[in-house]
């Protein structure tokens, strides 16, 4: 940054959500999720040392997203209470006990450190002294996947099961035409389970995204992780006329419902931006009037946690046990799952998981053997026609063909020893191993064609 945040002491937009937040702010609000404590901070943190720590927490807000800055600040207060509540500088003694103190039993803080000092170092490049920078460079961060924990969060991001799934869609169902589940809760979960989006995508949902075109109902649905800033990417998707009906149906419950409230006639395009879920907790308290319709309504809108919680709470329900356990993450799972058995590529599951690679896609086969072998089938049936067009009679072309097959199996291991993060090998392993083998299945065929 050219010039400090902190000299300018403007207001701030927070990339991700759209919230707007100010860094002499006691609390910075970056969303309907995060709030940051940064008295603590001020109380515990070197004057000089503060300000500099603050502009990088609010960069990150600006220029990144509200999680990255919420890790950051995390593991700020987790270095201050390891040093007994006070931060002087970033001494390179106390960074390496960190380091060995947390690094197999809580890897995340340190990850989160590693990568605040990067970005710390690129603001004020003359603050950390050089074994500072040397040694945080040389950190090296793996996810552990041994532990209990590690293996109980997997046992949640399995597909749930036909059987089960189609039992938890006629249940919510029945539910909600017995009364039972509000019209809100009814409708989000069945938006998770059938768009396969996360909670925060759902939040973020107005009014406006919800129309008809050339005689197609359609929800536009704003996209995450993508690098842009609040609402400034959408996904177009195609809904059946029973959900767009109940879609509808809650959107002028809305309007209505807020037009009341509020006394007051708002604006055709106030309306439109209205959010498509409400959160109900805003009215149950006595509320100021330019919070209502402060950035462009964003304090009515459903929290990402708010949407988890509703989820649970209906699964809960309809499944009879109050100790059930479900996640908008294992639902995306099964959707990917069930599209995988249905015989869709590798570019369509990323499409409808909202990935731009596919790579993020591959992940989702990590300790999943169901989709892992439908991933393996996509690679099988996306080959074939390739191996096809390889049986010409040309002997020109069945050496030309040979040629660059083995090339590609030169670029794929050079692709694979450039990359240094464990995980990142692993995925690419598992994907060209399954490429390769059918490289020289077709090259041995094509070799005995000549012979």
């Amino acid at each position: 940054m050219e010039k400090s945040i902190l000299e300018k002491l403007s207001v701030l937009k927070v990339k991700d959500s759209g919230f707007e937040f100010n860094v002499k702010d006691n609390v910075w609000v970056l969303s309907k999720d995060i709030k940051l404590n940064l008295l603590y901070l001020e109380n515990t943190i070197n004057l000089s040392l503060l300000s500099l720590v603050k502009e990088t927490l609010a960069y990150t807000a600006v220029h990144f997203s509200s999680a990255y800055t919420r890790k950051f600040y995390f593991a700020i207060k987790k270095l201050i209470v390891f040093n007994n509540g006070e931060l002087k500088e970033f001494e390179c003694g106390l960074l390496k006990r960190f380091y060995n103190t947390f690094l197999k039993i809580n890897y995340t803080h340190v990850e989160s450190m590693k990568y605040f000092l990067i970005k710390f170092h690129e603001l004020h490049n003359k603050v950390l002294k050089q074994e500072v920078i040397d040694l945080i460079s040389k950190w090296k961060v793996a996810k552990p996947r041994t532990t209990t924990a590690y293996n109980e969060r997997q046992k949640y991001l399995r597909p749930l099961p036909d059987n089960e799934m189609k039992h938890l869609i006629f249940s919510i169902t029945k539910e909600y035409n017995e009364g039972n589940i509000t019209m809100n809760d009814y409708l989000l979960v069945m938006l998770l389970i059938y768009t396969g989006r996360r909670p925060m995508q759902i939040a973020q949902l107005k009014r406006k995204d919800l129309y008809i075109k050339n005689e197609g109902n359609y929800l536009n649905i704003p996209r995450l992780k993508q690098g842009g800033k609040f609402r400034t990417d959408f996904t177009e998707l195609k809904i059946s006329d029973n959900l767009f009906d109940s879609l509808s149906e809650l959107k002028a419950i809305v309007k209505a419902f807020v037009q009341n409230e509020a006394q007051d006639k708002l604006s055709k395009e106030e309306l439109d931006n209205l959010p498509l879920f409400i959160d109900p907790s805003f009215f149950n308290s006595g509320y100021k009037i330019n919070e209502f319709y402060e950035n462009n309504f964003v304090n009515l809108h459903m929290s990402s946690k708010t949407i988890t919680s509703r989820l649970q709470s209906v699964h809960r329900r309809v499944s009879g046990n109050k100790n059930s356990t479900i996640n908008s993450r294992q639902l995306r799972i099964t959707l990917a799952t069930r599209l995988a058995q249905r015989g869709y590529g590798l570019s369509t599951l990323a499409k409808v998981l909202d990935h731009t690679n596919l790579k993020s896609v591959l992940s989702y086969a990590k300790n999943n053997e169901e989709f892992s072998f439908r991933i393996e089938q996509a690679i099988n049936e996306s080959i074939s026609p390739y191996a096809s067009s390889f049986l010409m009679d040309s002997e020109g072309i069945t050496f030309k063909m040979i040629e660059d097959l083995i090339n590609i199996k030169k670029l794929t291991n050079q692709l694979i020893s450039n990359h240094s993060k464990q995980s990142e090998v692993e995925l690419l392993v598992a994907l060209f191993t399954s490429v390769e083998s059918k490289i020289n299945t077709i090259i041995k065929f094509l070799n005995s064609e000549e012979e």
